[in-house]
């Protein structure tokens, strides 16, 4: 004898686990949303990187957060304000608006990499300077790109990020 009484209750069933996937897969999603901050004092750089990204992949949802300074995107990130850890972090290697050492995006690397923060975010350096792009790598970055080449820094992010097929694109500036 089947589990089901007529053809009805057989939709009935069939409809209820439907919306239960779907239900599933959207909070799946809005779970899964990739941050990418970038730290850079020149904001039409981080601008351009943006859009650039969006002409590359423009379904693609990633949320953008710019900050100016180091300083700025150092509090956040001890202070959770985006309540969730960014997935990478862009740092410049000089940031002229920063004082002291938070000046120098090596520096900058070796204080995120102090924190206690899980899952860890994958640290790229990006510079004019051959040498700043040097010192963050030796700091912990994974990997330092030239400013220039924009396409090459967003297909290796592109590529470290995770997948995720319906990932689309925001740009939170703060």
């Amino acid at each position: 004898m089947s589990a089901f009484q007529s053809v009805r209750d057989y939709l009935r069933f069939i409809l209820m686990y439907f919306a239960l996937i779907v239900a599933m897969s959207d909070e799946a999603i809005s779970s899964s949303t990739v941050r990418v901050w970038i730290i850079d004092d020149d904001i039409q750089f981080c601008r351009d990187l943006v859009a650039l990204w969006r002409e590359r992949a423009p379904r693609d949802q990633t949320e953008f957060h710019l900050y100016p300074t180091a300083a700025e995107a150092l509090h956040a990130f001890r202070d959770h304000q985006h309540n969730a850890t960014p997935h990478a972090i862009l740092i410049d290697g000089y940031l002229a608006r920063d004082d002291g050492d938070l000046r120098y995006g090596a520096n900058v690397v070796r204080r995120i990499l102090k924190g206690d923060i899980t899952p860890f975010p994958i640290l790229i350096g990006f510079s004019a300077d051959t040498y700043a792009n040097d010192d963050m790598v030796a700091a912990g970055a994974i990997k330092a790109f030239q400013k220039i080449k924009y396409t090459e820094l967003i297909v290796y992010l592109q590529s470290q990020l995770p997948p995720h097929p319906l990932r689309g694109q925001k740009q939170c500036l703060t």
